[in-house]
């Protein structure tokens, strides 16, 4: 199944020292912010870094996000506190 969107790499820079790994852009210009981290030790600290890079976005600009998404090499696929999704890679694609 395809959703549609288009993957950049390098599409959102919120600071010098704040990038996400990659952006989701959907039809209609919604996003999903992308982080991807080694391991399932990291998914906590990778969702933290993923909220403090969206919260310096112009979202006024851009809109918010409609996914937050850490992605693992392994590990649980959840919902995290802050509405943040973890999944491994497996789950997106083969």
């Amino acid at each position: 199944m395809s959703l549609g969107a288009f993957i950049a790499t390098d599409h959102l820079t919120a600071s010098a020292s704040t990038t996400l790994y990659a952006t989701l852009t959907f039809p209609g210009g919604r996003w999903a912010a992308v982080e991807v981290i080694s391991g399932t030790s990291q998914i906590e600290k990778g969702a933290r870094s993923l909220a403090r890079t969206v919260q310096q976005i112009d979202t006024s600009a851009v809109g918010e996000p409609v996914l937050k998404l850490v992605v693992t090499g392994t590990g649980p696929t959840a919902t995290l506190p802050d509405g943040t999704v973890t999944c491994p890679l497996s789950v997106i694609g083969p």
